[in-house]
């Protein structure tokens, strides 16, 4: 497929057109090729990167988004996952988790930014964002216990002295699942404070 008329397909006034856009260049993206040293590998490519950040900006901004409107926005959050350049996707994904926008949108913005983070890790580039980490650790005192789930685990991603010390509050979380991911994030770095989570949960499945 020519990833140039996926792009064009993103802001085309058809809803399936514009699936079709996104989902084409979704399915690029997973397979996508490293490319030469005069074509930057398509996750990284500025046309693709540019066109899907300004798509998801513009799906946010509608004030009454109908059910297939939240769901477009949450494959293209899950979708800017898949994308290697933070400083562009990063700004949007964090505005994709504000609680002003649906819990699926919001979900999958914090995924997302998990999925790039881990990568960045494997690298042993582990990623340094103030300003995410604040944004993670808002969300990580979120009503609603998934959100809690997601905001732990991703903390655990990024860099931050802030977001560690966030995470050992986590670990006495009334949620089971936000204190199990809160425990998991910790020992990332070798910690051992999430310790009486782990026997917890083993002595409970026993």
């Amino acid at each position: 497929q020519d990833w140039t008329k996926l792009v064009a397909e993103l802001s085309n006034s058809n809803e399936h057109r514009r699936w079709r856009g996104a989902y084409g260049l979704a399915q690029m993206l997973q397979t996508a090729p490293e490319g030469d040293t005069d074509t930057p590998k398509l996750t990284q490519n500025p046309v693709i990167v540019d066109g899907l950040t300004e798509l998801f900006v513009k799906e946010l901004a509608k004030s009454s988004p109908s059910d297939d409107d939240i769901q477009f926005q949450a494959y293209l959050a899950r979708t800017l996952g898949r994308l290697e350049s933070p400083d562009k996707v990063f700004p949007v994904l964090r505005e994709g988790m504000q609680s002003t926008h649906d819990r699926e949108v919001r979900k999958n913005s914090v995924a997302a930014i998990a999925v790039i983070a881990g990568r960045a890790r494997d690298r042993k580039q582990p990623l340094k964002n103030a300003a995410l980490a604040t944004d993670l650790i808002d969300v990580s005192s979120d009503a609603d216990p998934l959100m809690r789930q997601v905001a732990a685990y991703t903390l655990g991603l990024i860099a931050s002295e802030r977001g560690s010390q966030r995470l050992i509050v986590l670990l006495d979380d009334p949620d089971e699942n936000t204190k199990l991911n809160a425990a998991i994030a910790l020992s990332r770095d070798g910690s051992t404070a999430g310790l009486s989570v782990f026997e917890s949960v083993l002595s409970s499945s026993t």
